[in-house]
């Protein structure tokens, strides 16, 4: 990547906090940036004669990030007549980072604020800057980027936010092995009254059985299972809007992969690696076709009596969440009472679903305490 000179970062500079259209005409030019772009704070209006003048913005959801996490910035523009625009976006150092209207950028590892700025050129004389700082802090919760999007969404600043829960059982009403009636869409039903006071829109793609193979669309572990009909990933990725900037993808599956498995005879680190797998690809299809989705992990329910099964898809989405920057919702550890107490199988209706009582508004409280915004 090119890094342009200490003087054209000065130019930037001046551009970018004295709005002096004389400078911007005569000093942009000189520091051979032909690129265009957008961007949000620091705008300054574009040079040329007034058919050409033009209006840099750059914009993002997250001013406010934890370090290694993507941001996703766009450009929007205005007063541009015909021509050509070309983009450039730039650190303060000068490097450039990208020539495209919008820009994914990776949160420093170190604490700070960091300007980005954006540089819009529209038929050579006519240029527009505008800046955005992101504030990058390591003891930001890793929910704060989903905070932030449903209070904008409460705000009415940002459209079209949308919760999508995917599960298993432990997410919709099925009979359970016992034949009892398991009323577990009750989690997805708190989740959804509270969001719908924040306008976000929620949908639950969930199904009894639900395995993340079965979901990416893959040949199901057993015979039995090849015939039945699945929702697949497909049914998710339809339900998020545009390119998934304003979605939030909720994840809970992993037990009946973990059984089935276990039931064809794959060790204990076989099915974690399978599992891991399986959710990556999953989150990994997501993203291909909505790239700026936001995921969130919610751990699945742990087994009553199988403890080895119960950690070890648990331990994946530690994994995963840990490796991949993601928030992790993990009520397992945090809020569940010490396995094998009375208040621990006060949780369950069998051996897997919570109960409606004690187990399921645990659940989804917990959920919620974790996305919405604070107070």
């Amino acid at each position: 990547m090119p890094i342009y000179t200490l003087h054209n970062i000065q130019i930037i500079k001046v551009i970018l906090t004295m709005n002096i259209k004389l400078i911007l005409m005569h000093l942009l030019t000189a520091t051979l940036l032909f690129f265009t772009g957008c961007g949000g704070t620091g705008d300054t209006e574009g040079t040329g004669d007034d058919t050409n003048k033009i209006i840099a913005r750059a914009e993002t959801q997250n001013y406010n990030v934890r370090p290694n996490e993507e941001v996703f910035l766009t450009s929007s523009n205005s007063s541009i007549g015909e021509g050509t625009v070309t983009y450039a976006w730039l650190d303060t150092d000068g490097i450039l980072l990208g020539t495209e209207s919008t820009l994914t950028w990776n949160a420093p590892l170190l604490d700070g604020d960091y300007t980005i700025i954006l540089v819009l050129n529209h038929n050579e004389p006519s240029q527009s800057t505008s800046s955005i700082t992101i504030s990058v802090k390591e003891n930001l919760s890793p929910f704060a980027s989903i905070q932030n999007l449903i209070q904008q969404s409460h705000d009415g600043t940002m459209q079209d936010v949308t919760y999508i829960c995917i599960g298993d059982s432990t997410r919709v009403n099925t009979l359970t092995p016992d034949n009892l009636t398991n009323t577990s869409r009750h989690i997805f039903e708190d989740i959804n009254a509270s969001l719908q006071n924040y306008n976000v829109t929620s949908y639950l793609v969930a199904q009894g059985g639900l395995m993340f193979k079965t979901f990416n669309g893959d040949l199901h572990y057993t015979v039995a299972q090849q015939g039945r009909s699945w929702i697949n990933v497909q049914d998710a990725i339809d339900k998020i809007p545009n390119d998934g900037a304003t979605s939030i993808v909720d994840v809970s599956l992993g037990s009946n992969d973990y059984s089935a498995l276990f039931h064809l005879g794959y060790t204990s680190e076989q099915i974690h690696l399978e599992i891991k797998s399986q959710m990556m690809r999953m989150i990994t299809t997501i993203k291909s076709a909505k790239p700026q989705t936001k995921f969130l992990l919610t751990s699945t329910n742990p087994f009553q009596d199988w403890k080895i099964a119960s950690d070890t898809y648990l331990n994946v989405y530690k994994e995963v969440a840990e490796e991949n920057n993601l928030p992790l919702a993990n009520f397992v550890d945090d809020i569940m009472p010490v396995r094998g107490s009375n208040d621990f199988k006060s949780w369950y209706l069998d051996g897997i679903h919570f109960n409606e009582a004690v187990g399921q508004p645990a659940v989804s409280s917990f959920v919620l305490e974790k996305i919405l915004p604070t107070p």
